[in-house]
């Protein structure tokens, strides 16, 4: 795809996913085909959970499985350390596990007064998760 001819649009999500935003957003024949097949994707995950809350939930997850939980697991250790590093003297806990902070309000408890921190770590699933795209 584009300069990356030998590599499947889930590789090039996970290996070089700026250039995977700028095709999205340039390309409007990919942007309509993606905007359809993540409209189908939606659709299927709001039928097979009642729950709408857990479609967000689901984009990180299936973000997470393409790019590969050890690269998920050094990119969160680095926002860890540019966090603490930002607000040295409420720093995180440094074995902060990523997952915790991905089961919503559950595993925030622990971290009940970090709101700044909570914010950044929020972001930074937002920036992983698969890009929310509705128009056709």
């Amino acid at each position: 795809m584009g300069r990356y001819p030998d590599k499947t649009i889930a590789e090039l999500f996970a290996s070089n996913r700026p250039y995977f935003d700028q095709i999205l957003y340039k390309n409007v024949k990919f942007r309509q085909d993606y905007a359809q097949a993540y409209q189908q994707w939606a659709g299927e995950q709001m039928d097979s959970d009642e729950n709408n809350g857990m479609l967000s939930l689901n984009r990180i997850l299936i973000a997470v499985e393409a790019i590969g939980e050890d690269r998920i697991k050094e990119l969160f250790l680095k926002l860890i350390k540019a966090i603490n590093e930002e607000w040295s003297d409420r720093r995180l806990p440094e074995g902060l596990d990523y997952k915790t902070t991905l089961v919503g309000d559950a595993g925030f408890e622990r971290l009940e007064g970090y709101g700044s921190q909570l914010r950044q770590i929020q972001l930074f699933w937002k920036r992983i998760a698969l890009p929310e795209l509705w128009e056709a």
